[in-house]
């Protein structure tokens, strides 16, 4: 075999690998620290090149939120800064069911690039309550539209608690070929007539996959069988 014909091939091979586990180890697609300075602070700290997921936000393309975004300086798990939602009060007889009512959530939306599919696995995070009331946070989607919590649904912290050692797990479920826009909303309350109390999050992380659509690898084969066709004429 010619040098350019076991390059020319070795590139074919390479494209096949590159469709089938060329980023299956890209685990994580965004992370959120809330670290950065003004007005960052609320942007993803890290997110897949293949994938673009926007800043934890009050308003989506479903609705506006009653919570307000804020930064807990010195609050996050390691140091730096939390995200804190605040005006998110359900009373003190409230239940998570009326954080949905109330519209109590702040969203972001993740997004496969074009010719990409998206598939969401996890999501994890750190959460401490702070002091006072009993709180809560729960997640939700708009692949049902926001009907269901991820599992293992919504969770309350009873009075001041620190970070536990290990974050807490979501789970996404039926989150898999996904070829557009996805909101991921989290909903937290405090059961409080105070609207200045919520609890401290830190370490947002969605992990999954982004890999090419079928077409998108089809389309990329073909032209490498072409090249080496080519080259074999020559």
């Amino acid at each position: 075999m010619t040098f350019t014909k076991r390059v020319v091939t070795g590139a074919v091979a390479a494209v096949c690998a590159w469709g089938v586990a060329g980023r299956a180890d890209a685990a994580v697609l965004a992370t959120y620290t809330f670290d950065a300075g003004a007005p960052n602070q609320y942007v993803a700290s890290n997110v897949n090149p293949f994938l673009t997921a926007t800043e934890f936000a009050t308003t989506d393309a479903f609705g506006t939120s009653g919570a307000t975004r804020n930064i807990d300086p010195g609050a996050g798990k390691a140091g730096g800064n939390a995200l804190k939602p605040q005006g998110v009060t359900v009373g003190t007889s409230g239940t998570n069911a009326t954080a949905v009512t109330q519209n109590e959530f702040l969203s972001i939306v993740v997004s496969p690039a074009a010719g990409e599919t998206l598939n969401l696995d996890t999501l994890t995070v750190d959460v401490k309550n702070p002091g006072g009331s009993t709180r809560g946070y729960f997640f939700r989607t708009s692949l049902d539209n926001f009907a269901t919590d991820l599992a293992p649904g919504f969770l309350e912290i009873t009075g001041t608690s620190s970070y536990p050692a290990s974050p807490t797990t979501f789970t996404f479920a039926g989150a898999t070929n996904l070829t557009s826009d996805v909101t991921i909303r989290l909903y937290s309350y405090a059961k409080s007539s105070s609207t200045a109390e919520g609890l401290d999050f830190d370490n947002v992380t969605i992990n999954g996959t982004v890999t090419p659509e079928p077409g998108t690898m089809a389309l990329a084969g073909f032209a490498a069988a072409g090249l080496l066709g080519r080259r074999r004429r020559a």
